[in-house]
Formats: C-alpha cells, sequence, structure tokens
C-alpha cells in the first residue's frame, strides 16, 4: 500500500505540479511515517513540494537533505498581533491597553489569542459583535489564563452539563465524529441533540465535516480535543469508552475486521479486558500479515498485558496464541532477548492445556529459534527434532504450523549437510498449499512460508549443483511473493534467486535480481532483506574486481545483521569469502571464525566445506602453504561427502593454487583439470575462467 501511494504520487507528479500537505506529525503513526520517509527519497526529482508542520518534539531524519528548509514558526510579533486583534475586537484608544495585556500574556500565540478573546466574551468582560467589542468590566479585574491549555479546559468549564458532557463523548470518539455513532453513545434524542451540537458548533469547538454519506463533525483544533479528553475522570473516561465500543460492535459486525484496531483502542481504554485481549491480538494478527513487524510485537504485547489483567479468568488458549505470535514478531524484528524465558512459559501453558496442536505451535517456534537465532539453547538436531515432533502433533487443519515445521526441518537438514533430506523436507512443504485447505488462511501468514521454501531448496539444490532445479524453484518463490504482494517475502525470494545466481558465476542476472530485493527490503526498513540483498552484492561486486562498490554493500548489510547473523552469512562463508575477494585477510579470518565456531557448537557441517576451504586460502595468503594444503584437502573430503558439487570445484581450484605456489607441476595440472571439468559440467562458466589464476 505504501509503494503503491507513493507509485501514484510520483506518477501524478509527471503529468502536473504536485503540493503534498502533511499537518501535525507529531501525532503520526509509524506506517504513515515510513511512507513521508519514501516520498521524501524521491522529492529531488519529482516536481512535488512537500510542507508538514509539527511541535518541535517531533523528531526526523531530513534536516540534513540539501532538498529540505525549515521555516521556525514563532509566535507573532506585537505589531502583527496587535493586527490580528483588530479584526478580533476592533480597533479604538480604548481598547488599546486590553490588546497590550493580551499581547503580553499569550506571548503573541495566534490560537491563545483567539482563545483569549473568546473567553473575554463569554465570561462578559467585552460585550458586541466581532471586531466592534467594547470593555464593560475594569482591566484590572481581567484574568488570563497562563496557557491556552487552561484557556481551553475553562471555556469547556463553562458549557453546561449537558453540552460539556456531549463534547467528552465526542473527544473520546476521535478527531472525526460520526452524528449517527455520537447519537448512539450520547443517549440523547435526535433534536436534543442537535440543539448542542449547533451550540458547540457556536462556540468553535466542532465543525460539520460531511453531509454524505454519514453527517459528521470533528475538532476544531487537536489541542481541543487533547484538553477536553485529559480533563475527563478516569472512571468517566472509562465508561464512556466501553460505551463507543459497544455501539461500534453492534454497528458494525461485518466490518469488525476492517476496524479491529479502533475497536482494540476504546476496548482497552475503557478496560473491557477480555474484549481488549481479542481484539489486540486481532490487530495483531491484521499487522502481521502485512509485514509490519514492529507495529504486530506492540499489538500483541498489549494483548498479552490485557490477559494479565484478567488473571485466572483469561482465557488460557488465547493467551497461549498471543505469546506464540509475540515471540514470532520478535523473531521477525531481531529482538531475541530473553526469548528463552517466554518459551519456557509458553511450553509451560501449552502443557498444562493438554493442547496438541497448541503445543505442536509451540514446538515450532522453539525449533525456529534453535535453527536460526539460537536464542534458546540447543544444537540443529534439537530443531529438526522439535519441528518434526510439531509436524506430528499439528492439526490437520493448520497448514501454517505444519508448513512451518516442514521449513525448519529442511533448514536444519541443509546446515546439517543432509541436502537431499532437505530437499525433501521442503517438497513435502510445499506439496501441502496444493494438497491442504488453504481459503481460510490469512494469505499474508501462510504464503510468506511457500517463498521461504522454496527459496530454501533452491538453495539446497544450488548447493549440490542442481542449477537448473535452484532457478526453477528460487523464481516460484519470486512468483508467489510477487502474487500475494507481500513485501518482506518479495526481498527475501529475490534474494534467494540472486543468491543463486551469483554461486553459478552468472552476474549479468545476479546484480538486477538483488538491487531489486535490496530496493524492496530498504524501502520498507526490513533488516533481515537488507542484510541478505547487500552481502550478496556486496560479494558480486568483489569478484568482479569492484573493490570500493563491494566493500560499501558489505558494510550495509553487516549494519542490518541483528537476529540470525549466520542466515544470511552462511555461516561466515559470504563474508569471508567477500573480504579474501577485497584483500582483507584479517577480516576474513575473523568472520570464517566466528562461522566455524558456530557451526561447530551447532553441528552444522553442511557448511564445514567452504569454511575449511576459506581458511586454507587464508593461511596460504599468510604463507604457510602446508597448512593450507592440508585444510583444502579437508574441505575437498567434506564436499565430496555431502555430494556438494561446486565446493568440489572450488576446492580443486584452491588446491590448483596452492600447489602452483608449492611448485608442484603436476599437483597444479590434475587439480586445475579437475576444477575446470567440475565447473563446465556444472554451467560455472565464471569460475572455470578463474582457475589456475595466482
Amino acid at each position: 500500500m505504501l509503494g503503491a501511494v507513493k507509485h501514484l504520487v510520483l506518477r501524478e507528479s509527471q503529468v502536473q505540479p504536485i503540493v503534498l500537505l502533511f499537518e501535525d506529525l507529531h501525532w503520526i503513526d509509524s506506517e504513515t511515517q515510513a511512507l513521508l520517509d519514501s516520498i521524501v527519497e524521491s522529492l529531488p526529482t519529482a516536481r512535488i513540494l512537500m510542507l508538514v508542520n509539527y511541535r518541535p518534539e517531533y523528531r526526523h531524519d531530513w534536516g540534513g537533505r540539501s532538498y529540505y528548509t525549515q521555516l521556525r514558526i514563532d509566535p507573532l510579533a506585537a505589531e502583527s498581533a496587535a493586527v490580528l486583534l483588530d479584526g478580533l475586537i476592533g480597533v479604538g484608544r480604548p481598547l488599546e491597553s486590553l490588546k497590550r495585556l493580551l499581547i503580553q500574556r499569550t506571548e503573541g500565540n495566534p490560537f491563545f489569542l483567539e482563545e483569549s478573546v473568546r473567553t473575554l466574551v463569554e465570561t462578559g468582560v467585552v460585550m458586541g459583535e466581532r471586531g466592534a467589542l467594547r470593555l464593560v468590566k475594569p482591566l484590572d479585574s481581567i484574568q488570563v489564563p497562563a496557557t491556552v491549555q487552561a484557556v481551553l479546559a475553562a471555556r469547556i468549564d463553562r458549557l453546561s452539563p449537558p453540552v460539556k458532557h456531549l463534547l467528552q463523548a465526542a473527544a473520546v470518539i476521535g478527531k472525526t465524529v460520526p452524528f449517527t455513532l455520537l447519537e448512539t453513545v450520547a443517549e440523547t434524542d435526535g433534536v436534543e441533540l442537535r440543539r448542542r451540537l449547533t451550540e458547540l458548533q457556536g462556540a468553535e469547538f466542532l465543525y460539520e465535516t460531511s453531509l454524505f454519506p454519514e453527517l459528521e463533525y470533528t475538532f476544531k483544533h487537536a489541542l481541543t480535543l487533547e484538553v477536553t479528553y485529559q480533563n475527563l475522570l478516569r472512571e468517566r473516561r472509562r465508561l464512556l469508552h466501553a460505551s463507543v465500543l459497544n455501539a461500534l460492535e453492534r454497528r458494525g459486525r461485518e466490518h469488525a475486521n476492517e476496524n479491529v484496531e479502533v475497536l482494540a483502542h476504546h476496548a482497552l481504554r475503557g478496560e473491557s479486558w477480555t474484549l481488549a485481549a481479542s481484539y489486540l491480538f486481532r490487530s495483531g494478527a491484521k499487522a502481521q500479515a502485512d509485514a509490519r513487524y514492529a507495529a504486530a510485537m506492540a499489538f500483541y504485547e498489549a494483548s498479552v498485558d490485557a490477559l494479565r489483567r484478567l488473571g485466572d479468568a483469561a482465557d488460557p488458549r488465547l493467551e497461549v496464541d498471543a505469546y506464540l505470535e509475540l515471540w514470532s514478531t520478535r523473531i521477525s524484528t531481531g529482538q531475541v532477548d530473553r526469548l528463552g524465558e517466554l518459551g519456557d512459559r509458553i511450553e509451560t501453558l501449552a502443557r498444562a492445556l493438554d493442547d496438541g496442536p497448541r503445543l505442536a505451535r509451540v514446538q515450532v517456534r522453539q525449533a525456529q529459534a534453535i535453527a536460526f537465532a539460537s536464542a534458546i539453547p540447543g544444537t540443529l538436531h534439537s530443531a529438526l527434532e522439535r519441528a518434526r515432533e510439531a509436524v506430528a502433533r499439528a492439526d490437520a487443519a493448520d497448514l501454517r504450523t505444519r508448513s512451518y515445521a516442514r521449513f525448519i526441518a529442511g533448514v536444519a537438514c541443509r546446515d546439517l549437510g543432509h541436502l537431499g533430506e532437505a530437499i525433501r523436507e521442503f517438497d513435502d512443504g510445499t506439496a501441502l498449499f496444493s494438497t491442504a485447505q488453504t481459503s481460510g488462511h490469512d494469505p499474508g501468514l501462510i504464503y510468506p512460508i511457500f517463498v521461504s521454501l522454496a527459496g530454501w531448496r533452491s538453495e539446497a539444490h544450488a548447493a549440490l549443483g542442481n542449477f537448473d532445479a535452484a532457478r526453477g524453484s528460487a523464481t516460484e518463490s519470486v512468483r508467489v511473493a510477487a502474487e500475494i504482494r507481500h513485501s518482506g517475502s518479495l526481498s527475501i525470494a529475490n534474494a534467494f534467486l540472486g543468491y543463486v545466481h551469483l554461486m553459478q558465476g552468472d552476474f549479468t542476472a545476479t546484480v538486477p535480481v538483488l538491487e531489486r530485493g535490496l530496493a524492496i527490503a530498504e524501502e520498507h526498513d526490513m533488516g533481515h532483506g537488507i542484510c541478505a540483498n547487500a552481502l550478496y552484492l556486496a560479494l558480486s561486486a568483489l569478484l568482479q574486481g569492484d573493490r570500493a562498490r563491494g566493500l560499501d554493500y558489505l558494510e550495509r548489510g553487516l549494519a542490518h545483521m541483528a537476529g540470525a547473523p549466520q542466515l544470511w552469512t552462511r555461516y561466515g562463508t559470504i563474508t569471508g569469502a567477500a573480504y579474501l575477494a577485497a584483500q582483507q585477510p584479517d577480516q576474513a579470518r575473523r568472520a570464517i571464525g566466528v562461522g566455524a565456531t558456530a557451526a561447530a557448537e551447532r553441528e552444522a557441517r553442511g557448511y564445514r566445506a567452504p569454511l575449511l576451504r576459506l581458511e586454507s586460502e587464508v593461511l596460504l595468503d599468510e604463507g604457510d602453504a602446508a597448512l593450507a594444503w592440508q585444510r583444502a584437502h579437508e574441505a575437498l573430503a567434506v564436499a565430496r561427502e555431502f555430494r556438494m558439487r561446486p565446493d568440489v570445484g572450488h576446492g580443486h581450484a584452491t588446491l590448483a593454487r596452492i600447489a602452483a605456489h608449492l611448485r608442484d607441476t603436476a599437483g597444479t595440472q590434475t587439480h586445475c583439470a579437475a576444477a575446470k571439468q567440475t565447473f563446465e559440467q556444472l554451467g560455472m562458466a565464471f569460475w572455470s575462467a578463474r582457475v589456475g589464476r595466482s
């Protein structure tokens, strides 16, 4: 949606110049902020003028842009304030002292001036028509409150109780106030309600904004709404929110999912904890399906808090579900601290329920945390075991859990080096989407799993040298991600397709795919997508000799590596290879060392061959050819054991280089021939052409 709005605006700017106006950014939500940040990036090349206003507490990152200009709006100077008061009060010597007093007390704030004059009229200090008022009380008896908030609060307090209560009900509803909703909440008949609304309009608290399709009102100023709401007693505020919630539920059951965030807001403020927990959970699911993981996490945390307030009265099934989704969004946002504690609590709740399908959902997330984030203790074997237990326990209709358990099992198998077994797990997972019922599931929650299954399957095929199958699977991943319009999935799917091209050495195909994935990830601030696409672009650029560009990509990728470093660096093999290509052996050794340690701890033998080979290349650069020869032979043996044909070719190529360094002509020729034969069989022309180079 953000992309669609941006593209619409940019396209229209090609037809005619556009002015975009955004007011009150200090109340902005994260999605609108993301839209503004995205549009700001495109302003230099578009015929667009963007105007924004905000209070001093608002913060943004645009200040350093050459095309950004900040205009501080100060209070009116005394001369300008006097001109404004001429229009509000009138002109003439008898009023000059009053004007000076007002300017002094309000410090020239125009809204404060307007509200102060209105207060003087309502309290009988001045009388007459606007622009022709006369002072009827002594000047020394006038009390102007110290702040505009105090002026507004005093004006609101002077309203008759029924009219004041109506304004408070409107403030609880929000900035936009539908007449029918206000009528229900106010519990006042139409004639009397309209009379009170007319009074509020006359006092310029509310304005009528829409007649069709429904009569609506809005507050003249957001500060008026704020003061009205803040001055409500807590109990009355709670009762009004509960009343609004009941009215919304009665009038909009068929649109409940569209307005679920509004329902959650009123349930939370109305302290209707059972409904709040449910609506907040549904709001989180809606945000999660849209790939708004930070917003989803906030909703799930609020849902968990509402359930805590219910104590023993809380629905234990909803409690497990809320914790499970909170777990998922924390993983997605890289916030894995204390995930073990959360996992223990969820497992305890699920076992207490004696609910097999829910326990399956717990186990698949525990497996996820072990396999990806190392957020809870365990090896890849334990992740695989939990994932397979989840497959057995899951409800037959729970496509999300069953497919994700297959995905985790496949990733664990791939890391363990069981590539054929990994492909079978990925195949079984993707097959579920054609055999299981998908219509009852939110596409934004289940099809990203298909994208991941197909993407990782492509990586496993590529590791075996099955590049045709790898490209087909990665292309299918991109296709499905595009069909569901899921930005996170599309970014990662492009990363997998680019990675397959990179492994084969087809840089003409690699770069545009990865650049597309990186652009999507950066537009939507998706750390994992930035990390994966940028790291693969870094290695691609460095292998082609573009050192500056490669190191820039490498830095960008590593800056977003939090959460699952071994996932996108492939246990340091990507970063290690990149640093070697950049002729930075010290950095390469560090990256390889960290990756090798993690691989050993987790028994990730599927990355042992490239790690050993990269270590041998570092050793050769350091002058230890004998140990380099030993490590390269170990790498070749492991690659053959796991039938990783591209790594077999790379192993021979490295041994040829070491043999040449040792002046072993026969060894050089043997390994050069073996490397070239392997690369040519696999269609790896770029790598074949490099064999034999020093």
